[in-house]
């Protein structure tokens, strides 16, 4: 069983630290909702490649949660917080 959206909050005064890695990313962080999740989970179940990361690669893992920064998302695995530019997913 996988773990919930929830469990992978980021607390609100660490998202106001965090800034974004890339000029791409604009805007202050904000939590990815349930419903993001679970479309971003859903694309890379289907594999159909839709979903791609900051080097254009298609996305093969599920994520457990994760922040946004304009179309941007940073994703949590493993219960980590990645802030890679290279692993950010290019949301629509």
């Amino acid at each position: 069983m996988r773990p919930s959206v929830a469990q992978h909050s980021i607390p609100e005064k660490l998202l106001a630290m965090l800034q974004s890695p890339t000029e791409s990313g604009n805007g202050p962080f904000r939590q990815a909702d349930a419903a993001l999740i679970e479309r971003i989970n859903h694309a890379i179940a289907e594999g159909n490649g839709d979903i791609r990361d900051g080097f254009d690669q298609r996305v093969q893992v599920p994520i457990e949660g994760g922040i946004v920064s304009g179309n941007q998302l940073y994703p949590v695995r493993n219960r980590t917080l990645c802030l890679v530019a290279g692993d950010a997913i290019q949301i629509r």
